[in-house]
């Protein structure tokens, strides 16, 4: 009999896994604070109507990310929500992030 609920506890999920595998959420928002960082560059003589072109191609860009990494927008937010809760996950994936970044820069560097 032990074996039997031993089998049946190693098939049931995690209760608080997130909704979101720490990987793929770093891949999301690294993808996002890219384009975030892409559309506040795009000049305007506007300020206006910069900002609502941006924030326009701002939201393309994050539908556009989210659709490459197979997520639907409620799905990234359930899992963003998650990781808001979880504060110590949430460090972890801003660090491996970050640990990307300089990565990317280092390369940039060399080249």
């Amino acid at each position: 009999m032990p074996l039997v609920l031993w089998l049946t506890a190693c098939n049931r999920p995690i209760a608080d896994a997130p909704p979101v595998d720490a990987a793929k959420m770093e891949k999301v928002l690294l993808d996002m604070n890219f384009a975030e960082t892409y559309v506040m560059r795009v000049p305007s003589t506007d300020s206006v109507q910069a900002a609502f072109k941006n924030m326009d191609t701002l939201n393309q860009l994050y539908s556009d990310i989210l659709a490459r990494h197979g997520l639907t927008s409620e799905q990234f937010r359930k899992g963003f929500n998650w990781y808001l809760s979880h504060p110590d996950k949430l460090e972890g994936v801003y660090q491996n992030m970050l640990n990307e970044v300089s990565r990317l820069n280092g390369e940039l560097k060399r080249e």
